[in-house]
Order: C-alpha cells, then structure tokens, then sequence
C-alpha cells in the first residue's frame, strides 16, 4: 500500500510541476490538490470517472492552446482566425454558452470584433452601438477602470440591471445572460480589449476556468502585438521600398543628365549646353532663324609668335585670351559658339534672347577693346608682340547644329555673319569695326567713325563700314 501511495505522489508532484510550465494543465490541478493532500485517503475515495474527466478537459485545453499557438505563429498573422479560435475554445473549455471579445480604444471604448452563441436581437444591438463607452460601476466599466478581471454571479440580481445600465439590460433580456466574466487584454498597462464568456444560468465560474481565459487573453495580446509589428513592419518595408524606387529613379535621372550635359558640353558651348538642360527643350538645336549681333575677335601676328615661342608660352597667351573673353561675353549675356585657336566667334540674341542686341554687342566690343589692350600691354613686357582686331554686325542668320551624330557644332551662318568675319579680318591692331546697320541701331549712344565704302571678301557689294570710337558719356 505505501508503495502504491508513493507513486502516486510521485505522480502528483509531476502534474504539478508541468502546470508551471503549461498553463493548460489547469484542470487537473484541482483535482491533484484533493488527491494527493493525504495519500491514503486519495486511494479510499479515489474518483475514476472524475479523474478522466479532467484529464479529458487537460488534454483539450492543451490542444486548443496548441491550435491557438498554431494560428499565431502563421505569417501572415490572421487576427480573425485568432479571435475565432479563442472564442470557440473559451465556450467549449469552460462550460459556456456565449463568448464576446471585443478591443479597446481610449478615445472610442469598446467594440465587438467576435462573438459566439449570441442571439440575434443581442447581435444586432452590439453592432447598433458600434464603439461605446460602458459605465465605470458595470462590467466592462470596471475592467476598462481597474484593468482587471470582474465575475458577475447574475447580471440579472446586481444594481447595474436595476438602474437600467444598457449593456447590462441587453446581455440580459437579449441576450439570455446570468453569470459572466470579463477578462481584459493587457499590453503591459495599456488595455487592448476584453474577453467576455456567458453562462445562460447562475453558475459562478471556477479559478481554473479564469485561469484558462486569462491564457486565452494574453495570447490574445501575443497575436495583437504580432500582427501590429507586422503590419508596421510591412509599412516600413513599403515606404522604404518606395523611397528606393524614388531614389534609383533620381539617380537614374541624375545619371542621364550628366551624360546627357556631358555630351552636349563636349559639342556645344556651355551657355547652350546649360540652356538645353534646364529647360529640357532640344527644340534649339534645330535650324532656325534669328536677328542676331555678332562679333568676331582675333590676335594679330598671332601665327609668327607661335612658331619662334615656346609651346608653354603660347598655350599661356591662349589661355589668358580666351579667359578675358569668356568672363566678358558671359557678363554681357553673349554666347561664344566657336573658338578656332587664336580668334572666337560670339552672338548676341542667341541661343537667349536679350534685349537690344545690337546695344549690348557694341558695348561688349567696347569691352573687349579695352581689356586686349590691357592685356597686349602686359605682353609686351615679355617682347611679345601681339595685338587684336574686332568686326561686328548684326542681321538675320541661321543658327543650329551641324556635323556628324559624333562630331556636332552649333554654329551661325549669313551674311551678317560673313560680315563680322570679313571686318574682324581689315581691322587694324585694337580696331573696332561695324556695320552702318549697327551704327543706325544703337543711335547716338556711342561715338563712331565712318571709315568709307569698303568691299569685303564674300561680300558682294562694297558697303559703309565705321570704326567705334568711344561710348559717350562713358
């Protein structure tokens, strides 16, 4: 008989530690505190039938929570097939007949996202209400104020029924509720929701089977949490993506301009280049007509200095030309479109328009007369003796792109152009040269010099040509 008793304690004392670390086992725990407080009586009244009964519930509960378990653990987390699970379990486990989970928000209250066994009218009422707030002395009030679980033995004998709570006066005469507990869903102190079993007849609920609900809720909270962190994290991954997207657009975007300016950069002065890229329009490149200033500006005795100088001596003068040049064309709105070695080739009016060419090409003339001077002065330091002569018209011209899809020029041809050329070609060292259209369009705001007919090579008729003088008033 000891012997016997032994193993049974022994028996109880295994139960008893799985129940620490499976909740499931709950059921049984009655029972092995009953059995095995005194091991001879456990064999005198040892009830069979009540043993497998809760060992049955045990292995019911440990299934359902298996299942449960199952549920959450899929990806993507499904939250109805969790609130379904944890409803039927909860009915079928603790002897009920009715289960409601509903979630929680602090500004809304409560609202019913499932139920079973509930009647229609009590169905119909739920989802009348929507999102309510429950009084803070009723059930729910309690649990949403104290964040803790609340049993009604008979929801029909209490003052919350008497006093005409609604949910209270609907659990019962619609829904056919008597005895209820509440549990809430905590996410460490902030509630989540509640869950809710009936029982149509006044049968307070047992510690066990609060104890397994109370399970039920926090893996209620386990499956609300999962499937935020999801949800979050399948925001994040969106946006994220969606900014990868964005930016490899950009970068692609980024990378064709570059390419694109540095193809156009490599054909085409940079003034154009610059002016195709921010308005996007190649519509320029096109040949088109337009009335247009243009100069011509060359070194004098330029080829004899570069074949007695250095290589490094000519290169310094070219730089220093073309630097003078460029500073003082882009400051005058003008754009150099050839530079052949010792001479550039500037136009006024395109590929942007300004306002009175012609003013602005006698000006930049002026300009330009001033600082070769300046700088032939300097080079006459070094015995190198070089000067500049300057020829400007204006007149209709065409203007585009020619040449091969490799070897492309922006270029401007007419005889205003040959003009400028021809004039830049007879003028003396530190000349200025210009057209009498010119001179009529600029009025009487410089001072010129009408040099006489002149017959120019390409030209074929002679024509009055005048030398810039001064611009008055300056």
């Amino acid at each position: 008989m000891q012997k016997i008793s032994n193993k049974l304690f022994g028996a109880g004392r295994l139960f008893l530690h799985c129940r620490q670390i499976s909740p499931v086992l709950l059921f049984l725990k009655p029972l092995c505190r009953r059995g095995f407080s005194d091991g001879s009586k456990f064999l005198g009244g040892f009830d069979i039938s009540q043993q497998n009964d809760s060992l049955d519930k045990s292995l019911a509960a440990n299934k359902a929570m298996g299942d449960i378990l199952k549920i959450i653990g899929r990806t993507p987390i499904v939250l109805e097939d969790v609130f379904d699970a944890l409803v039927s379990s909860a009915i079928a486990l603790c002897d009920a007949e009715i289960c409601v989970f509903m979630l929680y928000d602090e500004g809304l209250g409560y609202r019913a996202v499932r139920t079973r066994g509930v009647t229609s009218s009590f169905t119909d009422w739920l989802e009348q209400q929507g999102a309510f707030k429950p009084d803070p002395t009723t059930g729910l009030g309690t649990v949403a104020r104290t964040k803790k679980q609340v049993h009604v033995e008979d929801a029909a004998a209490g003052t919350s029924y008497s006093d005409g709570d609604a949910l209270r006066v609907a659990a019962v005469d619609l829904g056919g509720v008597r005895t209820f507990m509440a549990i809430p869903l905590l996410s460490g102190n902030e509630l989540k929701g509640a869950f809710i079993i009936y029982r149509t007849t006044v049968r307070p609920f047992e510690d066990n089977h609060i104890e397994l609900v109370e399970q039920f809720a926090n893996q209620a909270v386990i499956a609300l949490e999962n499937a935020r962190l999801m949800t979050e994290t399948q925001e994040l991954s969106e946006t994220l993506s969606e900014i990868n997207k964005n930016l490899e657009a950009k970068v692609k975007e980024q990378v064709e301009e570059l390419e694109k300016h540095s193809q156009l950069t490599r054909f085409l002065p940079d003034r154009i280049a610059e002016t195709i890229l921010s308005s996007g329009d190649e519509s320029i490149l096109t040949s088109h007509r337009r009335m247009i200033a243009t100069i011509f500006c060359d070194l004098r005795r330029f080829t004899g200095f570069s074949e007695s100088a250095e290589p490094e001596e000519v290169m310094q003068i070219l730089e220093s030309f073309h630097a003078e040049t460029t500073r003082a064309t882009a400051d005058a709105g003008g754009t150099i479109i050839l530079r052949a070695g010792d001479g550039v080739m500037i136009v006024l009016n395109d590929p942007i328009p300004v306002d009175n060419p012609a003013n602005l090409a006698i000006k930049l003339a002026s300009k330009l007369r001033t600082t070769l001077t300046a700088l032939c002065e300097e080079w006459q330091k070094y015995e190198y003796d070089l000067g500049f002569g300057i020829g400007v018209s204006y007149g209709y011209a065409t203007l585009g792109v020619v040449g091969t899809e490799n070897n492309q020029n922006y270029t401007a041809i007419g005889t205003a152009v040959n003009v400028a050329s021809r004039l830049c070609d007879r003028a003396s060292d530190g000349q200025v040269l210009v057209t009498q259209r010119i001179c009529t369009e600029v009025g009487k705001a410089f001072d010129f010099e009408c040099i006489g007919k002149v017959e120019l090579k390409g030209v074929s008729r002679s024509m009055n040509v005048f030398e810039l003088l001064h611009i008055i008033g300056a």
